[in-house]
């Protein structure tokens, strides 16, 4: 039964342009004869089968084992190379990619600042983020001596950023934003500018209508329910505290926790899952719906920060 259902879930995952037998039998490096029987239930997976299998899908095993409910296994991720962070940013990419071939998929974002999509669409300010994040938040060495310039990021991980985002376009999904949610990346634009941290104005000038292009597109999307996926945006008076990322595909559910600032932390534990499900759920209900209706109310949520961006644009052309 276990068996059963690890191997319903790892078929959630897979397109249904492929073969399941063939994707089994590739992965594993086994013949199709000896997928169709473990797919079966005529022959038992090996401990290091399930591994290869839970590895290549991010899976965690143990939502599918008669555990002590409060115990709750999670996957760490520490960003502290810059190695680390790309194949951060790549397994974001994969599981959006899985994501679109999968029915009812859909992104719960509780926000406590920007959904980090969001900022991968332009190119000077997808730049400005990940120096930002290497060098202020995860304090790599080889960044600390730098200031900011767009030509300090290689285009490969621009174009990594880029395909983030426009998958996240097509994906249904549903953001919690506070007040403060937008603030976050003003804050750091401004450190970054009164610390004389920017090597060139015209590209900190770039960098700030970027921003205000991100956030007004936002509001569009917002206005109309949609990007090029369903698109519910909330505010909430009560303080997120972390952001935290409910991933829906199939008849699974994953949990991404923010830790330490950047650093990331996912569990597929069932009971977790639908408990952090239920709080976001409840976040809703206390929340402004600001997408769709609510016209007043959103113009003058995104109002507020435009104002803080068009003065600091009003001092840089000074």
């Amino acid at each position: 039964m276990i068996q059963q259902d690890f191997l319903s879930a790892v078929k959630n995952l897979i397109p249904s342009s492929i073969s399941f037998t063939d994707a089994i039998s590739d992965i594993l490096g086994i013949s199709q004869d000896s997928a169709y029987r473990r797919i079966r239930g005529e022959k038992s997976l090996t401990i290091e089968e399930i591994a290869k299998l839970c590895s290549h899908f991010h899976l965690s095993f143990d939502k599918f084992l008669q555990a002590d409910k409060n115990i709750v296994t999670f996957n760490y991720e520490s960003l502290n190379t810059q190695q680390n962070f790309k194949d951060y940013l790549l397994r974001i990419l994969d599981m959006l990619k899985k994501m679109q071939h999968i029915p009812n998929a859909q992104i719960m974002y509780g926000a406590d600042d920007i959904p980090i999509f969001h900022h991968f669409n332009h190119r000077e300010h997808t730049a400005f983020k990940v120096f930002y994040w290497q060098q202020s938040v995860l304090n790599l060495p080889e960044w600390q001596e730098k200031k900011f310039a767009v030509k300090e990021i290689e285009d490969e991980i621009i174009n990594i950023c880029k395909e983030i985002y426009d998958l996240y376009q097509k994906i249904p999904s549903i953001e919690i934003w506070t007040d403060e949610s937008a603030n976050s990346t003003f804050r750091q634009i401004m450190y970054y500018w009164e610390s004389g941290l920017f090597e060139d104005k015209n590209e900190m000038k770039i960098v700030c209508e970027q921003f205000l292009e991100i956030l007004q597109n936002i509001e569009k999307y917002a206005e109309k329910s949609f990007k090029k996926a369903d698109f519910q945006l909330y505010q909430s008076e009560i303080q997120v505290g972390n952001n935290c990322v409910l991933v829906t595909f199939g008849h699974l559910q994953m949990v991404y926790l923010r830790h330490q600032t950047f650093n990331v932390m996912t569990t597929m534990n069932q009971e977790f899952c639908q408990e952090t499900s239920s709080f976001l759920k409840s976040l809703t209900k206390k929340s402004l719906l600001i997408s769709g209706s609510s016209e007043k109310q959103r113009r003058k949520f995104f109002q507020q920060i435009y104002n803080k961006i068009g003065k600091l644009l009003e001092e840089i052309n000074a």
